[in-house]
């Protein structure tokens, strides 16, 4: 069980890095605490997929596993946007009380 954790740890990691890195600002204003926020994303998840393919990490925890995949799933659904999961969606659903 814990080599599947392991794989689909590197894998959740591997699509925050990826996502990340192929962010595309066209048309976006530059924010200071989201391109830190984004940099810093993609230091820890490449070291933990870094250390995960040299073998140097030797487990997994579920619960680490499970919130690099909800990263990597928000993520790619904000097309790696951080500014918006920070925020959150634009348009929730909800209407303005007059």
């Amino acid at each position: 069980m814990s080599n599947l954790f392991m794989l689909i740890n590197a894998g959740a990691c591997l699509v925050i890095v990826l996502r990340l890195m192929y962010f595309s600002k066209e048309n976006k204003q530059h924010k200071l605490s989201a391109a830190l926020l984004a940099y810093g994303m993609i230091l820890c998840a490449g070291f933990v997929l870094f250390h995960i393919l040299t073998g140097q990490y030797s487990h997994a925890e579920p619960a680490e596993v499970l919130f690099n995949v909800i990263i990597s799933v928000l993520l790619v659904r904000s097309k790696g946007n951080v500014s918006q999961l920070i925020k959150g969606p634009t348009n929730a659903g909800f209407t303005k009380r007059h």
